[in-house]
């Protein structure tokens, strides 16, 4: 059994490392209720069979930035993106880069989409 110096730097590493586990665990918690405050927030404002328009003033009059709303691929309906958290992890940006299939659970955005008279559809 090894005993001495080589103990005590195995046991502050093994702590340093759990320290570490728990601060993620814990910051990716905390940004994942922060974004679900948001979207029920923005579930608050706007619902189905509202004008996108309207729909889009109000959240940008509440602090939202949204985006343009627009035709995807001449289809028959609008959509309006309402960006949620703009920053990735360290983890979903090292997956993103090399290609490996991450879902972190957390949304980055709400997508708005009403049809071509411009009345909300869906709110996901």
């Amino acid at each position: 059994m090894i005993k001495g110096p080589l103990v005590t730097v195995f046991v502050i590493m093994s702590l340093a490392i759990l320290g570490v586990v728990v601060l993620y665990v814990a910051a990716g918690r905390s940004r994942k209720d922060a974004v679900d405050a948001k979207v029920m927030r923005i579930h608050q404002l706007i619902s189905v069979g509202m004008d996108i328009d309207s729909a889009a003033e109000k959240l940008r009059a509440d602090g939202f930035t949204v985006g343009e709303k627009h035709r995807p691929t001449d289809d028959d309906y609008y959509l309006v993106v309402v960006p949620v958290r703009t920053e990735r992890t360290f983890l979903e940006t090292f997956c993103y880069t090399t290609g490996i299939e991450y879902d972190s659970g957390v949304k980055m955005y709400v997508v708005i989409r009403a049809d071509s008279d411009g009345v909300i559809t869906s709110v996901e």
